[in-house]
């Protein structure tokens, strides 16, 4: 039994490395190079379109044929428009704005667009909308006396408050006023 001890505790260490390399996301075929430049992946505003980014121009005849939002499935599901932001860009803009925090997957019809090989008609990717944050830090509030407020350690002359007091301050900008005038 001590013999298979360390052979047993290599395979599980095996195991348990090729499990915790898996992330879910799909291989993308290196075939797709030829035709792909970019594509939209990782995590994206909301209001980002996504895009997928041809090697050559399409032609402005074929561009205008090719906007049928069936073009992009995802998952889950999101209606919207198609465009081409360029002869080389086309983008799906959503109707609505995507959930924060959610994951889609993406099948983008190349086959619909370019003569491709069978097994590249279909781009699948995926990506993430970012998930909305907000961080605000709220500082205490403090009173000025006088002291405080009269005082300036850079030199510059301060505002002074108006008071209602017996002693009346100026604001810093206003002339003085001159008595009998």
């Amino acid at each position: 039994m001590k013999q298979h001890l360390p052979l047993l505790l290599v395979l599980l260490l095996l195991a348990s490395c090729r499990e915790s390399t898996k992330t879910g996301r799909p291989d993308i075929d290196p075939g797709f190079t030829s035709y792909v430049s970019g594509f939209t992946t990782g995590v994206v505003s909301a209001a980002s379109p996504v895009r997928v980014r041809l090697m050559n121009e399409i032609p402005d005849s074929l561009r205008k044929a090719l906007t049928d939002p069936h073009l992009f499935k995802f998952k889950p599901s999101l209606q919207g428009q198609v465009r081409w932001s360029d002869a080389q860009t086309i983008e799906f803009v959503p109707d609505d704005l995507p959930g924060a925090g959610t994951g889609y997957q993406c099948e983008f019809q190349l086959g619909k667009i370019l003569a491709v090989p069978p097994a590249l008609q279909t781009l699948e990717f995926q990506f993430q909308i970012m998930k909305q944050a907000l961080f605000a830090e709220v500082q205490g509030l403090s009173s000025w006396t006088r002291r405080t407020f009269a005082g300036s350690s850079s030199g510059e002359h301060p505002a002074r408050p108006i008071s209602h007091g017996p002693k009346r301050w100026k604001r810093c900008c206003e002339p003085a006023s001159k008595e009998g005038s």
